[in-house]
């Protein structure tokens, strides 16, 4: 067990003198995993899970006095979110939380402890995407969230840019273009579009340019920016500041019933408590929530071209 705070750790700020305390009072991000796509949803039980139901294809001539085709349904994977358990505490001495004359330092340090949940939720959600394209951290089916995928008919459907490459507006544009082209499980064309881009911040610029320009970006041609101009990405882009590969970006599609998706267990919540043998007083702050995908189809990514 880590030892309390004590005033050994705070020793110029028991003394008059000092003008300023830093480091303690910086900014974070606003929520981004809030922004990527989640499907936000309370939880009752130590893990939930999806199950896919596969439904029926398309309907068979009959001749008169024929028998009907008969098809059916079935159901095919399932998606388990465990719910984990995040806590953090800090204890200080009574005499630290006495002498000390710059700082509230339990109000300063629970504080801090709310930031690193934040800090600890960003980074799970978005290793979801920096762990896309690793066949390490296989989903439902089996298989990473980006790669090729093998539906209940047999058919193999790929999230993921045929041809990998960097972000611009040719391979932006192939990527809506195989978006489109989805089927579900019995092979039906599923109503999917392009929704919103996600990037690293390293291609925060580039975005901006290939989305928001009015002609085409990086030629000196008259031509519209079709991306633009046909509202392909209604939701535009956003820089997570927590992606670690500048070469990857990832587009979210609507018309997936359960994509990504983020259970909440218990919400944060807080105890402070004095221990009567020694004054010592603990914060401790803790939560529990899972994150994860359902359906793959509710993300489609490039790796990049890897130069």
């Amino acid at each position: 067990m880590a030892s309390p705070m004590t005033r050994a750790q705070i020793a110029r700020q028991l003394q008059r003198g000092l003008n300023y305390v830093f480091g303690m009072k910086h900014k974070m991000w606003d929520e981004e995993w809030r922004q990527c796509g989640f499907q936000i949803d309370t939880s009752e039980k130590a893990y939930e899970e999806d199950v896919q139901m596969v439904g029926l294809a398309g309907a068979y001539e009959k001749e008169e006095g024929t028998d009907y085709t008969i098809d059916g349904g079935s159901e095919g994977y399932a998606a388990r979110y465990v719910n984990l358990t995040f806590g953090l505490g800090v204890t200080f001495t009574e005499e630290a939380r006495e002498d000390g004359l710059y700082l509230d330092i339990a109000k300063t340090m629970g504080a801090e402890l709310a930031r690193a949940h934040q800090y600890t939720k960003e980074v799970r959600h978005a290793n979801i995407f920096n762990r896309a394209f690793n066949s390490s951290y296989k989903g439902g089916d089996g298989v990473e969230l980006c790669g090729s995928h093998t539906l209940w008919n047999g058919d193999t459907l790929s999230n993921e840019l045929s041809t990998a490459a960097d972000l611009s507006e040719e391979a932006l544009e192939d990527l809506c273009i195989q978006i489109e082209g989805a089927t579900n499980h019995r092979g039906v064309p599923r109503a999917l579009k392009p929704q919103k881009l996600l990037v690293h911040r390293e291609n925060d610029f580039n975005a901006q340019r290939i989305l928001n320009s009015t002609a085409r970006p990086g030629t000196a041609l008259n031509d519209l920016n079709a991306i633009k101009s046909m509202g392909k990405l209604p939701g535009g882009y956003m820089v997570n500041h927590y992606f670690t590969d500048p070469d990857a970006w990832f587009i979210c599609v609507d018309g997936v019933e359960k994509g990504l998706r983020h259970f909440v267990r218990k919400k944060i919540a807080r105890r402070m408590y004095v221990d009567d043998k020694n004054g010592n007083m603990t914060y401790t702050t803790r939560e529990r929530y899972a994150e994860g995908w359902t359906e793959f189809e509710a993300v489609w990514g490039s790796d990049g071209s890897g130069t």
